[in-house]
């Protein structure tokens, strides 16, 4: 797990200098599932993938950018080369680099470097998380409900009703939403379609900071363990993340879809999901 954790770090600190060097001259497009990417995200993508391949040649890789069907490999790469592509296409702090590492398809070791806010996130199983060499663990500071803030994805904010005293924040950076939890920053977290590859390294750092992780949905299945087979690239999974069990409890009882937004939910709508009297 150390040399799987030093090599990950090492070459998430490499991608975040190489996201430095390319911000404010990649060249921006929209896919076809109407995101954003950038030249750097190949290009980072493709250096971190070249690594794995050379160090790791019985290892498996998946990734926003490259191969995303899973196919059971003991140990499986997962990598979101820029987590946040909008914020840096504009110039926001809020981007970064996210490595994460699976075991029989659950995350193991995960490392998250934002360059723009010189951190470094890493976890490994069972040994805690840490933030630029500090553990994480402490409970958020205290402050009154209405000041603690959650942070929301864009879509969370347009689709649902979230009724919770806390303050919303949109940060733009699902992986990050996660690290903010585990750091005791935010209360809260609500991810409304983050892929695997947003959760792989921050699910793992918020368990190992002792907050809690979980479907969005109560009853609904975790995202980990990973199915062999299965291709993640139109696969979501509505997460929540809190700092105590009774918070995510909170969150998940605390979140309905607009009613006024199940016409455009489209893909994102999820079985079980109350709308009114009906149940997409």
């Amino acid at each position: 797990m150390n040399d799987l954790l030093n090599r990950a770090r090492q070459w998430g600190r490499e991608a975040g200098l190489q996201l430095l060097q390319w911000h404010g001259r990649a060249a921006t497009e929209e896919k076809s599932d109407g995101s954003v990417v950038t030249e750097a995200d190949r290009a980072v993508d493709a250096f971190i993938s070249g690594q794995i391949r050379a160090c790791f040649p019985d290892h498996a890789v998946l990734s926003e950018e490259g191969a995303t069907t899973y196919d059971g490999q003991p140990f499986t790469w997962v990598i979101d080369p820029l987590d946040g592509t909008n914020n840096y296409a504009l110039g926001v702090r809020y981007w970064g680099c996210s490595i994460g590492v699976l075991a029989a398809g659950v995350p193991v070791v995960g490392v998250l470097v934002m360059p723009g806010l010189e951190a470094e996130f890493w976890a490994v199983r069972g040994q805690g998380a840490f933030l630029n060499g500090v553990r994480l663990g402490d409970l958020p500071g205290v402050v009154s409900e209405r000041n603690s803030f959650v942070a929301l994805c864009s879509r969370s904010w347009r689709y649902l009703e979230v009724s919770l005293p806390q303050k919303p924040r949109i940060l733009g950076s699902a992986a990050y939403d996660l690290a903010a939890v585990a750091q005791g920053i935010a209360v809260a977290s609500i991810q409304i379609a983050p892929h695997i590859w947003d959760l792989a390294a921050g699910w793992l750092l918020v368990q190992e900071a002792g907050r809690w992780c979980g479907p969005l949905l109560p009853n609904a299945p975790d995202p980990f363990p990973l199915v062999a087979g299965d291709d993640y690239a139109g696969r979501f999974f509505p997460t929540a993340a809190a700092a105590t069990q009774e918070m995510l409890n909170a969150v998940q009882n605390g979140v309905h879809v607009k009613l006024s937004a199940t016409a455009r939910l489209g893909r994102w709508a999820v079985a079980g999901w109350r709308v009114g009297q009906e149940v997409l």
